[in-house]
């Protein structure tokens, strides 16, 4: 698809949401929405796509607030399997994007 499509943005908002079934199948999330993300992540690289976007959770990566309103600089304490596999995903982003 992304041969045949060229798009300039991948705006990525696919994942498994069930955060109860997370906890009780854990090992679906992470194949699902980490291994999901990253091969979005190569293909739009392999295509020369020039923005990707990445949508997370908030709740269910942070957990319970320290302190409202939560902030980016908020401590990270995922109380499921789902919001540890979009919070995981996060970090393999991090690690491909070129830095200034």
């Amino acid at each position: 698809m992304f041969e045949k499509e060229r798009p300039e943005i991948v705006n990525h908002h696919a994942a498994r949401i069930d955060v109860r079934r997370s906890m009780v199948e854990p090992v679906l999330d992470p194949d699902v929405n980490v291994l999901g993300s990253l091969n979005l992540l190569a293909c739009s690289r392999a295509h020369g796509v020039k923005r990707f976007i990445y949508i997370s959770t908030g709740g269910a990566v942070y957990g319970e607030p320290k302190y409202l309103p939560c902030d980016e600089a908020h401590p990270v304490d995922p109380i499921s399997a789902y919001g540890a596999s979009k919070h995981a995903a996060e970090h393999y982003l991090y690690l491909t994007t070129p830095h200034a």
